[in-house]
């Protein structure tokens, strides 16, 4: 007899602990689901196997990639059924459900590849009996799964189902929370809101919709702005560059429930545009007939997968997408429609289409024949993801790129594609030109991280271990195990240099969790301090070398500091596409060759550990031209494309 125990979380283990003796014996089988419980249960010395031994992670990661198609087409139909049900939908010809691409990927893809886990386990195993904890009371959320959710419950009853399994036993579900640093206490966005609510109306009775003062004193005409959906990374600079030449305004689209845009030119931030919330007519012109919708037998057919249909197990997050955040999306294209006349802003611009509203001002913009504008958030290409083709390229006019790597990833994608223009990375320039640390800041900072002043420090940025906000966006393997992987690999490599110290700067996300706390503290490591939340560009004045795992904006920032850099992917060799990283970066294959690397950095061996010139890879991938003038490069071409002007 085969006894098969799943485990999604690792508040669970300690039921197994306390049942030991049944679960650890033979003909038991106990399943990590995650890297968490994985550690946890290793920890604990209980055996268990994962699901990379049953199915190949190349496998779920081709059928990821093959998922974009299999959306567009979800998409399609879901659009055309509210079109033909919803008067609103089809008058004004909305397509809603293909607005939030992205949020639907993020929440079908752990669904769909814990299905092929799941099945994978089952059929090699061919089990009598399996038990599992049930699906916890978990609210939906818009973007991504709740980690505190239990996917392997969700989809066994509907797995064993389909393969003929008589026996499950659910055992009652464990409160579970998001490991690692805890949650974010947002002070400042806690402030901001105060800000907004008590004192926006008294500052806009003194100084109306003219919004900053000195600004409408110099001249500037109502009409010379431009609608921001957001202010971050590239577009501070930007738009800092744009109030110091004062070329235009910024109206900036504020997210919160009222999606309510704002004029901002700093230093001084006023209130132009007040939100309205939906009426009741609204509410009940895009109410969504359920039972009507899941009856439709083509609607359900795009849930069965390899035979088993898992529309039960994704059914509250499909609620909740429409009951919420379709109207949502459908309620800010109206209200962009109302910005956008009320304001006729010259331009739209963005770094991404990734929030539910985002998608619906661009569609507005495009009716208005008002230019949009996205701004890369990132070195795009480096990977290249068919996710930026569906979210980003295909819905805007221009695209910002920070460097040639950006152009020929647009150029890699079929038509249509934005008009792109190179410009580099604003924020990547200021990282070069930032004045440092001096001795005495630096020892304030490495005591407030618990770092000890004048020893060598390593920093090394982990890449993001999501467990049920994973996705697949490229064609290699970056599943959770095999991340959770590499990192022990560089943490004990670590461990061989206790002449020096280790910060590791974890992922800055919520959703995000960080099995590798456990394992090193478990393990006694000293050495090591951990940091989530503080950005890794204020900690680049500590860093004697970066250590990097994953390519991503940290390794362009590093190469901007200056900073020497070791790259350890898990990887023999780089990426064929990013081959000319080791041109930049001291790659390393193996951990041998890692523990090589870092001792000849610490040894100061220099012909062992050669300076590298990153400075041709950082124009292709980040600053372009490396002059320093990314940002008013890019207020040239956003003048050309708002204003018709050149110079």
């Amino acid at each position: 007899m085969i006894k098969l125990f799943f485990l999604d979380h690792p508040e669970q283990v300690s039921w197994v602990i306390e049942n030991k003796e049944a679960v650890v014996s033979p003909g038991t089988l106990v399943l990590a689901m995650s890297s968490r419980v994985g550690e946890r249960l290793r920890q604990a010395g209980v055996p268990y196997r994962i699901p990379e031994e049953f199915i190949a992670p190349a496998e779920l990661t081709r059928r990821g990639m093959e998922n974009f198609k299999w959306l567009e087409r979800f998409c399609h139909y879901s659009d055309r059924w509210l079109a033909a049900h919803l008067e609103r939908i089809r008058l004004h010809a909305l397509t809603p459900t293909a607005w939030n691409y992205s949020a639907l990927k993020n929440i079908f893809d752990p669904f769909f590849l814990r299905t092929l886990e799941v099945k994978a386990i089952l059929e090699s195993q061919r089990p009598e009996e399996v038990v599992y904890f049930e699906v916890p009371a978990v609210a939906a959320l818009d973007d991504y799964v709740d980690n505190r959710e239990s996917l392997s419950a969700a989809v066994l009853p509907r797995v064993a189902d389909r393969l003929k399994i008589a026996k499950l036993s659910p055992l009652p579900a464990v409160e579970s929370a998001p490991s690692g640093e805890g949650r974010r206490v947002d002070l400042r966005g806690y402030a901001r809101r105060f800000f907004w609510a008590r004192w926006a109306r008294t500052l806009q009775k003194y100084y109306g919709a003219a919004g900053f003062l000195p600004a409408a004193l110099s001249g500037f005409r109502k009409k010379d702005c431009v609608l921001a959906l957001n202010v971050d990374y590239d577009l501070f600079p930007l738009f800092r560059e744009a109030s110091a030449r004062r070329t235009f305004r910024v109206l900036f689209w504020e997210p919160g429930s009222e999606h309510a845009p704002r004029f901002l030119c700093p230093p001084a931030v006023f209130p132009a545009f007040r939100g309205k919330r939906p009426d009741r007519r609204f509410m009940e012109e895009t109410s969504v007939d359920w039972k009507r919708l899941t009856d439709d037998k083509e609607y359900r057919s795009f849930f069965v997968i390899d035979g088993v249909d898992i529309f039960p197990a994704v059914e509250k997050q499909l609620r909740h997408f429409y009951e919420d955040i379709l109207r949502r999306s459908v309620w800010s294209f109206f209200e962009a429609e109302r910005a956008l006349d009320k304001f006729r802003p010259r331009a739209v611009v963005t770094e991404c289409l990734s929030r539910p509203q985002d998608a619906a001002v661009f569609e507005a913009a495009r009716r208005r024949q008002i230019p949009r504008v996205i701004y890369s958030h990132g070195p795009y290409g480096m990977p290249s993801t068919p996710v930026t083709d569906y979210l980003d390229y295909k819905r805007t006019d221009y695209f910002l790129a920070w460097g040639e790597g950006g152009r020929k990833d647009v150029e890699r994608y079929p038509a249509p594609n934005p008009r792109v223009e190179v410009v580099g990375s604003g924020a990547l320039d200021a990282l070069k030109e930032r004045p440092r640390l001096d001795a005495r800041g630096r020892a304030a900072l490495c005591r407030s991280l618990g770092l000890e002043p004048g020893r060598r420090t390593v920093i090394h940025v982990l890449g993001p271990i999501s467990e049920n906000g994973y996705r697949v966006g490229v064609d290699f393997n970056d599943r959770d195990y095999f991340t959770f992987d590499v990192e022990k690999k560089i943490v004990k490599a670590f461990q061989k240099f206790p002449e020096a110290q280790f910060l590791l700067k974890l992922f800055p996300f919520q959703g995000m969790t960080d099995p590798i706390v456990d394992f090193a503290r478990h393990e006694g490591f000293r050495n090591l301090r951990f940091v989530k939340w503080t950005p890794f560009v204020k900690l680049l004045d500590l860093a004697d070398l970066v250590v990097v795992e994953v390519y991503s904006t940290p390794l362009m920032e590093a190469l901007a500091a200056g900073k020497p850099i070791v790259m350890f992917t898990g990887q023999e060799s780089p990426l064929e596409s990013l081959g000319d990283v080791s041109e930049a970066v001291h790659f390393a294959g193996n951990t041998d060759q890692l523990e090589r690397l870092l001792r000849s950095f610490l040894r100061g061996d220099p012909a062992a550990f050669p300076r590298k010139n990153g400075e041709a890879f950082l124009r292709k991938y980040g600053t372009h031209l490396n002059d320093g003038r990314s940002a008013q490069r890019a207020l040239e071409a956003l003048k050309t494309i708002a204003l018709g002007q050149e110079g």
